[in-house]
């Protein structure tokens, strides 16, 4: 599992990697504490590229903070978002 605690561009490309091979590609966001717009549009694209490829997409478990960010950027047309439990 990769720790999202420092999002960067080689994470994403990791994970377009691991994507490939997937049909289902989960994205555990447990442990990030926080994102910028920028990496946050990032990751928008990756899962609007699995989509078009034809995978299904999960955001697991991001924080009430970064839920809310990734429904107002538009996340929820391309994945599925498990919010965390509290």
């Amino acid at each position: 599992m990769n720790n999202l605690g420092s999002f960067s561009e080689k994470s994403l490309l990791n994970y377009s990697e691991l994507a490939a091979e997937k049909n289902h590609v989960v994205i555990d966001v447990y442990l990030l504490k926080r994102m910028d717009f920028i990496a946050a549009g990032s990751l928008l694209n990756l899962s609007s590229a699995l989509k078009s490829a034809g995978k299904s997409v999960e955001l697991r478990s991001p924080s009430p903070l970064l839920a809310t960010l990734f429904v107002t950027m538009g996340f929820t047309a391309y994945v599925k978002m498990a919010r965390r439990k509290h």
